[in-house]
């Protein structure tokens, strides 16, 4: 079945090729046959040509494809990478700021403190100052009498 199948596709073959090459104005059956060999082999290519042109546009979309894959991962990769930077920044941040806050804190004790005492230095001054002039006034006051006498 397959054999009769094969010439019967062979047959309607040569007749094609013999009422193409008929039709067509040749010098000799054999170049009328030759050129619409031709024209079929042309017509073959063309099919061949367009169904290749189809594949590489198939594989240029599957390969942009893949590259927006890969560039979005990417992104994803680096938008991660960027967040937990971020995070980290915040957070020595955070610790520098407490650590500053303390020592500003202590400063201000320790100058509170200081001031404190500066103060009852400054008291503990003016009173012998004070009581200095006092004295002296006395003692003026004590060598004006012994003077009148």
């Amino acid at each position: 079945m397959k054999k009769i199948i094969g010439l019967a596709g062979t047959g309607v073959l040569v007749a094609g090729l013999l009422s193409s090459a008929l039709a067509a104005p040749q010098a000799t059956p054999s170049a009328a046959i030759q050129a619409a060999i031709a024209q079929r082999q042309q017509k073959a290519n063309a099919a061949s040509l367009e169904r290749h042109n189809r594949v590489l546009a198939e594989l240029k979309v599957k390969h942009d494809q893949k590259l927006a894959a890969q560039a979005a991962a990417r992104n994803r990769v680096r938008e991660q990478n960027l967040k937990n930077n971020q995070t980290r920044h915040d957070r020595v941040l955070a610790e520098m700021k407490a650590r500053h806050d303390q020592k500003v804190t202590a400063q201000t004790a320790i100058s509170t403190r200081q001031h404190a005492a500066t103060a009852q230095d400054l008291a503990r001054h003016n009173q012998v100052l004070a009581d200095l002039k006092a004295k002296h006034d006395a003692k003026l006051a004590a060598q004006k009498n012994a003077a009148k006498k």
